[in-house]
């Protein structure tokens, strides 16, 4: 097996102080990919940030959409899709919404980037940055969040929009406990 000179299992990140080992958030979970698997549009759980890396095999394709168009992108999909946040107001915790880059982009000005990662490359997601992608073929990913000292502000916007009904769901972890800890 290969030697790696780093390990996402220790990361030095804020969520470490979180007193459970959470798959995804501060633990590192393995994914496994297929030809045209694929996962929708969303962001981290509490607007954290994500490292991931490809083990090996075919190649993914990522889309993004940095969190300074978040919300042109939610405007948009209301614009598009009339009424499906309001019937599913989690759906874009899901991963399971797909849109066009072209659509959001050319009509809605939407920023949208495109990136192939191929093995021994990594991505990362910052704060709010909505992302989605599939595999080119069989392959092997590592993930994990992570949270930042200038996470605290977008992980405090995260539990006040749940707190107010944006997207209709509860907090993964108690941000204050963790901050005031």
């Amino acid at each position: 097996a290969p030697e790696y000179p780093w390990n996402l299992d220790r990361l030095d990140s804020l969520v470490n102080l979180l007193p459970v080992r959470i798959g995804g958030i501060n633990a590192p979970m393995v994914y496994f990919g297929a030809w045209r698997s694929m996962f929708g549009l969303h962001v981290e759980d509490m607007n954290l940030s994500s490292i991931n890396y490809l083990h090996a095999g075919a190649p993914k394709t990522w889309y993004g959409i940095p969190s300074t168009s978040a919300d042109a992108f939610e405007d948009a999909v209301r614009v598009m899709v009339p009424g499906l946040l309001d019937a599913a107001p989690d759906l874009l915790h899901r991963l399971v919404t797909l849109v066009p880059p072209a659509a959001l982009r050319d009509g809605h000005g939407v920023e949208v980037f495109q990136a192939t990662q191929a093995p021994g490359e990594f991505v990362v997601t910052w704060p709010r940055a909505y992302h989605a992608g599939f595999s080119h073929g069989h392959n092997v990913g590592e993930a994990v969040n992570f949270g930042t000292a200038e996470w605290v502000t977008a992980g405090r916007s995260a539990v006040e929009g749940y707190a107010r009904g944006v997207g209709k769901r509860d907090a993964v972890f108690s941000h204050d406990r963790m901050v005031m800890d």
